[in-house]
């Protein structure tokens, strides 16, 4: 059976066939690159961007702490330190809360390790502010040693702890950078 001899209506049905199939297959591939592109914003969405924003509130909640102990070193009368302790109390409260929503978007071991350090330098952390807190409530006879302790001790594990969130927030913004080049490189092909 010779093609040229075929009926025109049968010779427009295989060419409109063609097309649909062909109409089809790209209509395919770009729902899958669709799909794709939405894939890496819902990352960006739903895991880069919390991870920095909640970061960036646990550096506030730090610096609020340490700067709660700061005021409580300082104070003279009993209810000052007593806000300040309070102070402290509820940053350890909020802290805790920031970094259960931190844990429940971990996903890589990097994350996990980084986030495991941290966590054990604010462990850290506590224990030398304790100890400070301690050694301000003696009051003036513990004056020198509490603001050795303020500028030394309490101030390397306070610098730890910035240096672990800084290195998280750029973890994150790195991987919010790979979600996006790569929804750009998606969108390019």
């Amino acid at each position: 059976m010779n093609f040229s001899n075929t009926k025109i209506s049968v010779k427009l049905s295989a060419a409109f066939f063609l097309m649909v199939l062909l109409t089809g297959a790209i209509g395919g591939f770009a729902l899958m690159q669709l799909a794709r592109i939405n894939a890496n914003t819902e990352d960006m969405a739903s895991n880069w961007l919390p991870s920095i924003q909640y970061t960036g509130e646990l550096q506030g909640l730090l610096n609020e702490f340490r700067q709660a102990e700061t005021q409580h070193a300082m104070a003279v009368t009993a209810e000052e330190k007593k806000v300040e302790a309070d102070r402290i109390t509820a940053d350890k409260a909020k802290l805790a809360d920031v970094g259960k929503k931190i844990e429940g978007l971990l996903d890589t071991s990097s994350e996990k390790q980084s986030w495991e350090k941290f966590r054990a330098d604010l462990t850290a952390y506590y224990t030398v502010s304790a100890k400070l807190l301690t050694m301000s409530d003696i009051g003036p006879a513990e004056a020198m040693a509490t603001t050795e302790l303020l500028n030394g001790e309490s101030r390397n594990a306070f610098r730890t702890l910035v240096k672990n969130i800084e290195s998280m927030t750029e973890r994150n913004t790195q991987g919010a950078a790979a979600a996006r080049e790569g929804a750009k490189s998606t969108y390019a092909s």
